[in-house]
């Protein structure tokens, strides 16, 4: 039955049964203590191998140099790999009949590699981002601060 818009349950064919109803709200906070870059290395080549050894040759130079820094191989991971054919692509023909017939072929192999690093000493984030520009890495992504382990905050709060 509804009086005012307001049921009334209270007729309910139902047993009323015990119902506890818990709301929290928990609030904790933390500086930053870790940055993450991340860089990509890209290099074109005739073939597939040929991109490949290029540039897995400059990402190896990036990951000595970050080895000798101190960065622990456990803080450094690639994140994306790939292998894409570059085509040629025909221009447009304004003509008729068109001088060539030839479609779109593969000209080339492009190879991608991106490489997550976390610096644990956040002093050292911009020694890290300067030697690898030094280094001959183009696509220098970050840095990010975050913090490395949310769960004991979590827990905290």
């Amino acid at each position: 039955m509804s009086v005012n818009g307001v049921m009334d349950f209270g007729d309910a064919d139902m047993p009323a049964g015990n119902l506890i109803t818990v709301e929290a709200t928990g609030e904790v906070s933390a500086a930053p203590d870790v940055a993450t870059v991340s860089f990509t290395v890209s290099e074109d080549g005739d073939t597939a191998s040929m991109a490949q050894d290029t540039a897995a040759k400059k990402v190896n130079v990036a990951l000595a140099l970050l080895r000798d820094m101190g960065i622990e191989e456990a803080d450094i991971k690639t994140s994306v790999y790939s292998m894409t054919p570059r085509y040629s692509y025909q221009p447009p023909c304004y003509t008729y009949p068109c001088p060539y017939s030839e479609s779109q072929r593969i000209i080339g192999y492009t190879a991608a590699q991106t490489v997550e690093v976390k610096v644990r000493d956040l002093d050292q984030t911009g020694e890290v981002l300067a030697n690898l520009g030094d280094a001959g890495v183009a696509n220098l992504y970050g840095p990010s601060f975050v913090i490395d382990n949310e769960d004991e905050l979590k827990a905290e709060a």
